[in-house]
C-alpha cells in the first residue's frame, strides 16, 4: 500500500509523531507552571523567613544588651555585699544587747 500512497502514509506518521510531540509539549508546560508557582511560593515563604530571622536577630541583640546590664548591676551589687554586711555588724554592735 505505502508504494501506491507513499506521501499520505507519511503524512499520518508525521502527524501521529507532532501530535505525540504536543502532547509532551503541553505536559511540559503544565509541570514548567507548576514549577514556576512553587518556586513563587517558596519565595513568599523565604521572605517571610527572612523577616521573621531578621527580627529574632534584634530580639536577640536587644536581649544581650539587657543580659550585659543585668551582669553590670549584679557584679555591682555583689560588690558593696561586704559593705552592707559591715554596716549591719556595726548596728548591730551598736544597739544595747
Amino acid at each position: 500500500m505505502r508504494y501506491l500512497r507513499p506521501h499520505e502514509e507519511d503524512l499520518q506518521q508525521s502527524l501521529g509523531a507532532l501530535n505525540q510531540q504536543l502532547i509532551h509539549l503541553q505536559e511540559s508546560n503544565a509541570q514548567i507552571n507548576t514549577a514556576y508557582e512553587a518556586k513563587l511560593e517558596s519565595d513568599k515563604i523565604s521572605a517571610k523567613v527572612q523577616s521573621l530571622l531578621t527580627n529574632a536577630n534584634q530580639d536577640i541583640s536587644i536581649s544581650r544588651g539587657d543580659y550585659n546590664a543585668f551582669e553590670e548591676e549584679y557584679r555591682a551589687s555583689r560588690a558593696k555585699l561586704p559593705v552592707i554586711e559591715s554596716l549591719i555588724q556595726q548596728a548591730n554592735n551598736s544597739c544595747p544587747s
